[in-house]
């Protein structure tokens, strides 16, 4: 008999399992018709057929046990910590895609086992690595931008890769923050949601939530500060951009209320980007805005306060867009 407890709560996206595990510790199952059904058996080699199978039948989770998950993470650590060795050499293009889609799936399990400290500080040098390359490379960004866009991956594991690679183009076009400084607002952008590791993959895709969890995730901009401190070595302002991260989402509300110029340009874009991926991607929880929609809600909040960044705003994204 095949209990729900022993797949304690952890779920996987197929392709992931596809790609990094080869051996089961404990099998293999996905959920139909109010049972666990057995794809391959602990000990077995996967069956990465009966994968692709599935997925063309709209299987979304696969089920597998903690151990399992360990062997994914690690899988994952050695090849991120490989590609991003040798990201410069060779084709460039190639290692930058694969170097995107490994930061994500890798922030994908660090969100199911957040004191994983080899593998967030692993994430942090990876993410340093990046936008290197894209400093002298920037037309990767929108290539890069482009296939995270189209991954099957959970809306909330890619959505900080897409945040991140559109404030480093920004920042790289406007030659207003210096090289640090895009290094750092990456690392923020793609850092900034990591206290909703403290809820499951599924009800945040399902939006089915207690009211405990409700809370957590009303609170996980602090939760996200709380996890990082004394963990990567950011500066204290970063910290705070984190924590002020969703504050575009209470602009959008009340957009005469607020004060952005108190909070400074770098939590204003954070933000901004925060607010942009999240209200037109259309794996987002909310129905999706189009660009044009979402800007003129963010032209009202912040159009008086920054009007020349916000030009530029509008500039960038008319260029990046039209590349994409």
């Amino acid at each position: 008999m095949i209990s729900h407890q022993m797949f304690l709560y952890y779920q996987e996206q197929p392709t992931v399992i596809a790609l990094n595990l080869n051996r089961t510790h404990n099998g293999l199952y996905y959920f139909e018709n109010q049972k666990y059904i057995e794809i391959s058996a602990a000990k077995n080699i996967v069956n990465r057929q009966k994968i692709r199978e599935l997925i063309a039948n709209g299987v979304q989770h696969i089920f597998i046990t903690r151990k399992d998950q360990n062997e994914i993470t690690q899988q994952l650590i050695q090849q991120l910590r490989s590609n991003s060795r040798s990201l410069s050499v060779g084709n460039i293009e190639q290692n930058s895609r694969k170097q995107v889609n490994l930061i994500t799936q890798t922030l994908g399990q660090f969100y199911q086992d957040s004191e994983n400290n080899e593998a967030l500080q692993l994430l942090y040098q990876a993410s340093l690595n990046l936008t290197n390359l894209y400093k002298a490379n920037q037309g990767l960004i929108v290539k890069n931008y482009q296939d995270i866009f189209k991954q099957n991956l959970p809306y909330y594991h890619k959505q900080p890769m897409q945040a991140a690679l559109l404030i480093t183009a920004f920042a790289l076009s406007t030659k207003i923050f210096n090289e640090k400084e895009i290094e750092n607002l990456f690392v923020v952008s793609l850092f900034k949601d990591m206290g909703l590791s403290k809820l499951s993959t599924k009800s945040l895709e399902e939006k089915k939530l207690s009211l405990i969890e409700k809370q957590i995730y009303h609170n996980h901009t602090v939760e996200s500060v709380n996890l990082l401190q004394s963990r990567i070595p950011l500066n204290a302002p970063y910290y705070e951009i984190i924590r002020n991260h969703h504050y575009f989402h209470q602009l959008i509300d009340n957009p005469t209320s607020h004060n952005l110029k108190l909070l400074g340009i770098e939590t204003t874009l954070v933000s901004l980007f925060d607010y942009l991926v999240y209200s037109t991607d259309p794996s987002s929880p909310e129905t999706p805005l189009s660009m044009f929609e979402a800007l003129q809600k963010a032209k009202d909040a912040i159009s008086d306060q920054y009007p020349h960044e916000f030009k530029a705003l509008i500039l960038f994204l008319k260029n990046f867009l039209e590349q994409a």
